[in-house]
């Protein structure tokens, strides 16, 4: 990824620019969102989280559980 995003990490509730992660896989929901895997940077855990541009600081009602 040559541009910085922000995802969420659901298990430690933190926001990482994409450059602050180890990026595991990029896959496209149902809905057409990118989801990106990645390995949290605090809980050294694998986890997954909607890629948000860069404009954006917190999930919206859209974005709360994508986990499902």
């Amino acid at each position: 990824m040559n541009e910085q995003f922000v995802v969420v990490c659901p298990e430690c509730s933190d926001e990482h620019l994409t450059t602050e992660v180890q990026v595991l896989n990029v896959e496209e929901d149902i809905q057409g969102r990118d989801v990106l895997y990645f390995m949290c940077p605090v809980t050294k855990t694998p986890t997954k989280s909607l890629v948000l541009d860069r404009k954006s600081t917190r999930l919206n009602s859209s974005h709360t559980d994508i986990s499902r």
